[in-house]
């Protein structure tokens, strides 16, 4: 990877994370700033596979007035590391952090970690290019919606910023790392919509666009979806995509419609590709995803968590284990393989109910495309989870190096982290569209 001058310098650190996939984030926030005649580079450090050091030195190489960095809770550490690196190369610039995690703990950051001048609060399309615009000009910047910052070292955040309304008028995100992700898997990403109706307690995604007036779920149309698709397959010669969407169908009526609009624009225009999804069990309907299987679905990859009902409703899934059940059935019978995610433990898990979980997956059939055998709940900030354990004095840990909790039986603690170690020598790495958990 090579840098040259730019104005702007968007990284993602490098991460233990498996699953490596172009960071749309970013993708978005270039082609938004190049559209606006900011010369700006990304530094992909996770799909590419190189180290802080090496993220460093390609930033300074390209001696940027603002450097933009994002990460998710656990790769934290990292994050910091290129920004304390960075503002001893670069020390006139700006540095601003932004995601799920730097806008939760955006006070503790400030405090902690002096090289940072900014954090950039929620979604950062209109936010961040606002900022970057105000830096390069000379002007002052602090007055702008979603930001926080420190004065006389007291940490201050301005009034939430906007949500982008119409995701149909932002450009089509850059693809400058389309070719390390061709190389690596043949799957391109893709984004159709923002924001998951569900409410689960151990999930930042709607806490993170709650924060912002406006609606937390929106989509883009069937038209500029497809348009995209058309736009990849014809520049990038990629026929395979995944949707990276917090949850594909979307609520209610509008979801399904808009989902059925896709799979018909798909048809329509004769486009010859395949694509995965991500969705909730009781998203799945068998004449939608017949549809969409006509337009070219190949994987669905579900969030599950459990097979035991208990433990689903603590985590307020809002879907029981027949919907489960169900879903798999209809993916099934269509031919439709099923990936689906579990979270086997919980600080109040029970052996019976982890049990429930390895009978349900074995019983479905799914035993061999089900990812996170061993997988422990983790507490992110913004969560509903993590307030709760903090309220009951069973959070351990910190912001920075992550969480633990105590467990409610210990007997289940052991299990989990017996099977977490069984899990990281047998775990084979699964294929790139499962999409990572915020």
């Amino acid at each position: 990877m090579k840098t040259v001058a730019a104005d702007v310098v968007l990284v993602q650190p490098p991460s233990a994370d498996i699953h490596r996939a172009e960071h749309l984030g970013l993708a978005y926030l270039a082609s938004g700033l190049r559209q606006a005649a900011v010369r700006t580079q990304v530094v992909d450090a996770h799909l590419s596979g190189i180290p802080v050091r090496r993220v460093v030195d390609l930033v300074a190489e390209a001696s940027p007035r603002v450097v933009g960095v994002t990460a998710t809770q656990p790769d934290a550490p990292a994050m910091v590391a290129i920004a304390r690196r960075v503002r001893q190369r670069l020390p006139a610039a700006h540095i601003a952090v932004g995601g799920h995690f730097a806008t939760f703990c955006h006070g503790g950051l400030l405090q902690d970690v002096p090289a940072i001048d900014s954090v950039v609060r929620g979604e950062g399309d209109i936010v961040f290019a606002d900022l970057v615009q105000r830096v390069l000009a000379g002007e002052e910047w602090r007055a702008l919606p979603g930001v926080s910052f420190r004065r006389n070292g007291v940490v201050v955040s301005t009034a939430p910023g906007p949500l982008v309304t119409d995701l149909d008028r932002l450009p089509f995100p850059a693809r400058d790392t389309a070719g390390i992700a061709m190389a690596r898997s043949g799957w391109l990403s893709m984004s159709s919509s923002r924001g998951c109706y569900g409410r689960c307690t151990f999930c930042s995604i709607r806490a993170f666009y709650g924060l912002q007036a406006g609606r937390a779920w929106r989509a883009r149309s069937p038209e500029n979806v497809v348009e995209e698709m058309t736009w990849l397959a014809r520049g990038h010669r990629c026929n395979r995509f995944t949707f990276r969407d917090d949850t594909f169908v979307g609520p209610g009526i509008r979801g399904k419609e808009r989902a059925h609009g896709i799979a018909d624009q798909m048809i329509g225009r004769g486009l010859k590709v395949e694509f995965a999804v991500e969705c909730r069990a009781n998203d799945v309907e068998r004449d939608l995803f017949l549809h969409l299987r006509e337009a070219g679905l190949r994987v669905t990859y579900i969030g599950l968590e459990s097979g035991n009902q208990r433990q689903l409703d603590r985590f307020c899934k809002g879907t029981t284990v027949e919907d489960g059940r169900r879903a798999l059935s209809i993916l099934s019978d269509l031919g439709i393989e099923a990936r689906v995610s579990l979270i086997m433990f919980d600080p109040d898990s029970t052996l019976d109910e982890c049990l429930d979980t390895l009978r349900f997956v074995a019983a479905a059939g799914v035993l061999r495309n089900a990812a996170g055998f061993g997988n422990t709940v983790i507490p992110l900030d913004g969560t509903e989870l993590r307030e709760k354990l903090r309220e009951q004095g069973r959070l351990r840990g910190s912001y920075l190096k992550g969480y633990s909790y105590s467990w409610r039986d210990p007997a289940v603690g052991r299990c989990a982290r017996a099977l977490a170690s069984l899990a990281r020598l047998l775990r084979a790495v699964p294929p790139p569209f499962v999409a990572r958990r915020h």
